[in-house]
């Protein structure tokens, strides 16, 4: 029992999980719900394979995906796809499906991990 008191917080250490991408970005702000906006994402910058970062109405927004998407490279705009929440949902959330290419090509659909305001002063 009391080997077990021991290793409870380290267990519990084990089971917290870091986002290593947003972790490792310097100018990642406080960490946002949702970020509301018409149906598409223009000019993504990209942080690696697996987050960008977007403009909405002055303000700058890191989006963190689940995994690598490779086609996150090569994208101009981003088409906002399914929402968790509702279909008539105009806020990309933790979970959304986005997809990415043009319409002649063949889509790859990412999803959102999580999100964040992207500031310029560091």
């Amino acid at each position: 029992m009391r080997f077990l008191l021991l290793l409870m917080p380290l267990l519990l250490a084990s089971c917290a999980t870091v986002d290593p991408v947003s972790s490792q970005l310097g100018n990642q702000g406080e960490e946002v719900n949702n970020v509301c906006f018409v149906r598409q994402i223009k000019n993504p910058t990209p942080q690696g394979e697996s987050a960008f970062v977007f403009s909405h109405d002055n303000d700058d927004y890191l989006v963190t995906l689940i995994g690598q998407c490779p086609a996150l490279q090569q994208a101009d705009s981003i088409a906002y796809v399914v929402s968790r929440r509702t279909a008539a949902s105009r806020c990309l959330n933790p979970g959304d499906s986005l997809r990415f290419g043009a319409q002649d090509e063949q889509p790859s659909y990412c999803t959102v991990n999580r999100l964040f305001r992207w500031t310029d002063d560091q």
